[in-house]
């Protein structure tokens, strides 16, 4: 093989390698896409029969979309917003709420809830069939301003109800896996448990 030769296969070699670079992961998601919620709680809502619905704190400071939404609305029927539901690919497990709102203002609102430490507003959001959106910044607290601006969404049922069964105790169930450094066949019935003690919280029912 010539000089020329062997040169013109090294250069073919490193442009196949810039493409297999650029070439985007499946299942990855750009971490900017999401309104990060940086607080949450828990509220009493209208027509819920006594069940409470999660307050989520989102960071508005980079999603204007945010402000905009709780500003244009009071109260958001059906027919103002369509709701589904995600389960990322990237190896995580998260799960992520995708808002579409349509009047009086089109915006779409992605929120991204980590299963090891939010699983709880996501059963909560299930069990209400609802869910409360306010702005705010990294340390604010629903306690801060109880007063504060929100907005009450409606998540109707859908399939990821039944999907979300299965999600929530593979995840658990891995969560005490990787801590405890045990087989899932033993973290399971741990990942039941604590599973049924969160739901003490999340479908718990105010008096009426």
């Amino acid at each position: 093989m010539t000089k020329r030769k062997r040169k013109r296969k090294r250069k073919r070699k490193r442009k196949r390698k810039r493409k297999r670079k650029r070439k985007p992961t499946r299942g990855s998601a750009d971490v900017s896409h999401f309104a990060p919620i940086v607080g949450d709680g828990a509220m009493a809502g209208p027509d819920r029969d006594g069940r409470l619905v999660p307050v989520l704190v989102v960071d508005s400071s980079e999603h204007p979309e945010v402000d905009a939404v709780i500003a244009a609305h009071t109260h958001l029927s059906p027919g103002d917003v369509t709701s589904n539901w995600a389960v990322l690919e990237d190896g995580s497990g998260d799960v992520v709420l995708i808002l579409k709102f349509i009047r009086p203002i089109e915006v779409e609102i992605l929120l991204r809830f980590k299963i090891k430490t939010q699983a709880i507003l996501v059963d909560g959001i299930l069990a209400s069939n609802a869910v409360y959106l306010q702005a705010g910044r990294p340390g604010d607290r629903l306690s801060h301003d109880i007063d504060k601006p929100r907005v009450i969404i409606e998540v109707p049922d859908g399939d990821f109800n039944e999907k979300w069964e299965a999600i929530f105790l593979h995840e658990m169930t891995t969560v005490f896996s990787n801590e405890a450094r045990i087989t899932r066949r033993k973290a399971q019935p741990m990942a039941r448990q604590s599973i049924e003690m969160i739901r003490e919280v999340s479908r718990f029912r105010m008096p009426q």
